[in-house]
């Protein structure tokens, strides 16, 4: 028999495997406090920047800008009919937008209308996916990389997250690695509920396996088309190093190494090449 995850007022979601008890622990024991709007940054600083891959398509704007370019969307949205084939691009600029705005504002310091945007990104996400639940931006792409609701359900589950709404995230990241198996957002998926155990373990070392679990499902996913695998395979030594594994944790932060040796064009890899033999100098 399939195991099944129910999650409230639901219905009941088909995981098969091992997984599928790897999940639900994920959904019904995570006990993460929902009260701090930041994704966990547990295994390194440069952890938001490959969880966020839209930081690296876009280049900073001043608060100014952002402000009128939302009101010009904002605009051609409510002028744009619903069957319209460019309205599903517009609420997906809407959702991107509001999502930068309140990034831009919370370095500001401006929490309240940080806030504010990002209640507005996740109100856009939240209605692509309800509205044209088959949309791709770039359906000619190859399978995974199309920009597909998959892309959209990854990003409002982490817009969750930082509002600090971790249930709805994790109902969110749920359906995307169910419904969406082939979807390039999958292993980063799973690397955001490793980070989330991480993150507890540190006060309740039973969560040190759970988080290690994760993180080896992401490294089922190869370089370079997975950004997360150098990140998680530093996790990886971490939990190993807190579960006095020491020479496990060594071969994974060696992999840490010649990972950013073959792949130095990927971002972040020299500071996870010197985190990494950072770690092994003290093994």
């Amino acid at each position: 028999m399939v195991p099944t995850v129910r999650l409230r007022h639901s219905k009941p979601l088909q995981i098969a495997g091992a997984l599928a008890t790897l999940l639900a622990v994920a959904f019904l024991s995570s006990t993460v406090c929902a009260q701090v709007a930041q994704v966990t940054v547990g295994s390194g600083p440069w952890v938001a920047k490959v969880r966020d891959q839209r930081r690296l398509r876009i280049k900073p704007k001043s608060t100014r800008l952002l402000l009128v370019e939302l009101s010009n969307i904002g605009r051609l949205f409510q002028a744009t009919p619903k069957k319209d084939k460019d309205r599903p691009r517009l609420i997906l600029r809407l959702a991107e937008g509001y999502a930068e705005a309140a990034v831009a504002f919370g370095k500001k310091a401006d929490l309240r209308r940080a806030k504010s945007f990002r209640d507005n990104a996740i109100k856009f996400y939240k209605k692509l996916t309800a509205q044209y639940p088959k949309w791709c931006q770039a359906p000619r792409n190859p399978a995974g990389k199309r920009g597909c609701i998959d892309r959209v359900l990854y990003y409002l589950g982490y817009e969750y997250e930082l509002h600090g709404d971790l249930s709805k995230a994790r109902h969110t990241f749920l359906e995307l690695v169910q419904n969406w198996k082939k979807s390039s957002f999958v292993p980063l998926t799973y690397f955001a509920f490793g980070e989330l155990f991480l993150d507890e373990a540190r006060s309740d070392p039973s969560k040190w396996p759970v988080a290690g679990n994760f993180y080896q499902e992401v490294l089922k996913y190869p370089a370079p088309n997975n950004p997360a695998w150098g990140s998680a395979a530093y996790a990886l030594g971490v939990v190993q190093l807190n579960s006095n594994k020491r020479l496990e944790a060594k071969a994974s932060f060696l992999r840490v190494v010649r990972h950013a040796k073959k792949f130095p064009q990927l971002p972040h890899v020299s500071a996870l090449r010197q985190a990494a033999s950072h770690e092994l100098s003290k093994l």
